[in-house]
């Protein structure tokens, strides 16, 4: 995402759309609609300021000394209120519709491996932002989820060596989507304050 100074002074909220570059094509508007604090919490984290020369070309950064002033404290703010919301309105009903799909009686779609780690990593990562107060990835948040949940521990490592593709071979199974969804339950429940 590239926000201008003006961007960066309206703050998510106030922004319709922003330049992004997704898998290395520029789009000059997102079609995303306006930006989330998930999102902006990100930029607060890892942003990097490219200040323009004279004649309006972008100067090389270092992006260890190049931090964007952002407000901490209210990205924070509204990534962990934007993540619990996420948590009870997303993902409540995504679980329900993977149990329909899959786990109903009858069911004949085949567990896959995007199932399973989507419906691992993706709660959890939400979860970890509302935790912790930071952006993470779905890997991160994981780790997170494995640490404070033990019990998950073990279908965790599996999901993660996968999606490192440290195992290749691993074939996933119903039991495998209802640990998934254990885990999914959990995060909402948590992450929604429940």
């Amino acid at each position: 995402m590239y926000v201008t100074r003006d961007g960066l002074a309206k703050g998510p909220d106030g922004l319709r759309s922003v330049v992004a570059s997704v898998a290395g094509t520029l789009y000059p508007e997102s079609t995303d609609g306006p930006m989330n604090w998930a999102t902006w919490l990100n930029i607060v984290q890892s942003g990097v300021r490219v200040p323009l020369a004279e004649d309006g070309v972008m100067a090389v950064v270092d992006p260890r000394n190049a931090g964007v002033p952002i407000e901490g404290e209210a990205a924070r703010d509204g990534a962990v209120g934007f993540s619990r919301a996420n948590l009870d309105q997303y993902w409540r009903n995504r679980i329900t519709l993977s149990e329909q799909i899959h786990l109903a009686d009858g069911a004949t779609h085949p567990v896959s491996a995007f199932e399973v780690e989507w419906m691992s990593l993706g709660p959890a990562r939400l979860l970890a932002t509302v935790l912790t107060g930071r952006i993470v990835s779905k890997s991160e948040g994981g780790e997170l989820a494995a640490d404070r949940y033990p019990e998950f521990g073990g279908h965790l490592s599996r999901v993660l060596d996968v999606r490192r593709a440290v195992d290749t071979t691993m074939a996933w199974g119903r039991e495998d989507l209802e640990r998934s969804l254990d885990l999914a339950r959990l995060c909402v429940r948590l992450g929604a304050g429940e």
